[in-house]
Formats: C-alpha cells, structure tokens, sequence
C-alpha cells in the first residue's frame, strides 16, 4: 500500500522580549509565513512501513528558510 501526504500550515511567530525564542523570532519575523510538508508511506503485507517526510518552512517571506526531514521504518513485531 502506498499512502501520500501533504499539508499546508499558516504560522503567525509571536515575538518575546525576554526569555527563548524560537529562530524566526529571534530573526525578527514576526509575521506571517507557511510551511509545506509533504511525505509518503509504503506498507508491505507483512506491515513493515517505510515513511518518507520532506518539508519547507518560510513560504511567503524573504529573510527565512527551513528544511527538514525525516525517514520512519516501523516493524511489527509479531
């Protein structure tokens, strides 16, 4: 079985003057922005799965960008 996936997310980043921020704060992005995320599951009969995620953050901005992604093996185990 193989199962895509896609999501799209608005993220509003609240600055603080004390205290941790996160990056795009901390860069002065207090504004708007999105993030892309798109993946892929491959289920074998025997139920192992392989997941695929690949994603985007700064959509809608100039000063900011983020890649990240992540790989997923699950076996049953019985």
């Amino acid at each position: 079985m193989i199962e895509p996936r896609a999501s799209l997310q608005g993220i509003w980043t609240f600055s603080q003057e004390e205290g941790l921020t996160s990056a795009p704060a901390a860069a002065g992005m207090d504004r708007m922005r999105g993030r892309l995320e798109l993946g892929l599951d491959v289920t074998t009969r025997g139920g192992i799965t392989l997941g695929m995620t690949g994603s985007y953050d700064g959509l809608g901005i100039s000063d900011y960008d983020s890649l990240g992604g992540q790989l997923r093996l699950e076996v049953p185990l019985n």
